[in-house]
């Protein structure tokens, strides 16, 4: 099966043209890039990467799938940005601290109101 990390960790090491690069960019060590690689290319059944003394080249295939993937990636990430702008409720939990006189005077008036109009909101 082939794992969308393997995908992105080629994307990030063709993009940057070494397998270093990808682990210092990636914050992974380097032997993990590799072993992503080889599991990705062993999936697939096709060389996606040469690798060089220098650092690594893409093959034909390698590159026409690197294209492909690396919009797919754009994809995926515009998806997972647009997600905040639907949660349009606030929600979570306050915790006040205040003396009994002033919740009395002054929050009591405001929080009923308050906590009907943001019900996922936690007092």
């Amino acid at each position: 099966m082939i794992k969308l990390d393997d995908i992105q960790i080629f994307v990030y090491t063709a993009r940057l043209g070494t397998i270093n690069g990808a682990a210092k960019s990636l914050g992974i060590p380097p032997s993990t890039v590799s072993r992503a690689i080889t599991r990705l290319e062993k999936e697939i059944d096709l060389q996606l990467l040469r690798r060089t003394t220098h650092g690594v080249m893409m093959t034909d295939v390698g590159r026409d799938y690197y294209e492909q993937c690396e919009a797919a990636l754009d994809q995926i990430r515009a998806a997972h940005e647009m997600l905040p702008a639907h949660r349009t409720k606030p929600r979570g939990t306050i915790r006040l601290a205040v003396t009994t006189a002033f919740a009395r005077e002054v929050l009591t008036p405001v929080l009923k109101p308050f906590v009907e109009q943001y019900p996922e909101i936690r007092l």
